[in-house]
């Protein structure tokens, strides 16, 4: 049996972010309603700021559906 790394690196992100989200659920909110400042002209901080939040999400996303997709058996089978 070997060790799949990235299942581990996977399942300790997933424990870091549910430890960030308990200890500080303003600071999550506060990412989650930058998000609505994509768009408007309020100003150029919390427009880039929203973007930064969409972006890291969507990479999130990316990160987790190629971990659950990910083949992992050996090419000499």
């Amino acid at each position: 049996m070997t060790i799949r790394w990235s299942n581990v690196v996977a399942i300790v992100l997933l424990i870091a972010a549910i430890v960030i989200f308990v200890r500080n659920p303003d600071a999550i909110g506060a990412f989650f309603r930058s998000m609505q400042a994509v768009g408007r002209s309020s100003t150029p901080e919390e427009s880039i700021r929203g973007l930064l939040s969409v972006g890291f999400i969507g990479v999130l996303i990316v990160a987790v559906v190629r971990i659950v997709t990910h083949n992992h058996r050996s090419k000499d089978q």
